[in-house]
């Protein structure tokens, strides 16, 4: 039985390898950019643009955290999910690592911003990574990294969903 289960594991993380391989492969051909690009000339080609205003490149407004109108993290709903919908906003609102820490305490209520707020007055953390990696430490299961990994490898693809749909599933979990 045991043998059986070790084969079944070693199957499973070579797929797994292959998988994220072809994603590599695949994203090396799409050639997608990581980082945003600012627009060279925002204004149709027929609309004249001001001559000090022409080596600027434009950006999306930045947007102040506490217009976002999102539910703060009070620690009892998943941490996870809350991390990855600030990670979202905070491109398409024109925000950075340094503005989420700067304004954290508009992120969190309760229990959560207690933390925060305690972390903060004794500088537990001293920018937006170091409070992400304390919030997981205190926010997370112990063996939440084994239970994601037990996830990822026991995800199958079913026969009617697309190669690429499977991986942004799969990239999606990690």
């Amino acid at each position: 039985m045991s043998t059986v289960v070790d084969s079944e594991r070693k199957i499973k993380q070579k797929i797994f390898r292959q998988v994220l391989l072809l994603e590599a492969e695949l994203d090396e051909k799409v050639n997608i950019p990581t980082t945003p690009q600012p627009l060279e000339n925002p204004v149709g080609h027929s609309t004249p643009s001001h001559p000090a205003n022409s080596s600027q490149s434009t950006y999306i407004k930045k947007v102040p955290i506490y217009k976002w109108g999102i539910k703060k993290f009070a620690g009892e709903e998943s941490l996870v999910n809350f991390l990855e919908l600030i990670d979202s906003l905070k491109f398409s609102r024109g925000c950075t690592d340094a503005d989420l820490f700067d304004s954290a305490g508009d992120l969190f209520e309760h229990e959560a911003w207690t933390f925060w707020h305690n972390g903060h007055i004794k500088q537990r953390f001293t920018d937006w990574q170091g409070l992400v990696s304390m919030l997981k430490k205190s926010f997370l299961h112990d063996n939440y990294d084994q239970v994601l990994l037990n996830e990822i490898e026991s995800r199958k693809q079913s026969a009617k969903e697309a190669v690429c749909i499977f991986i942004a599933s799969q990239k999606a979990q990690v």
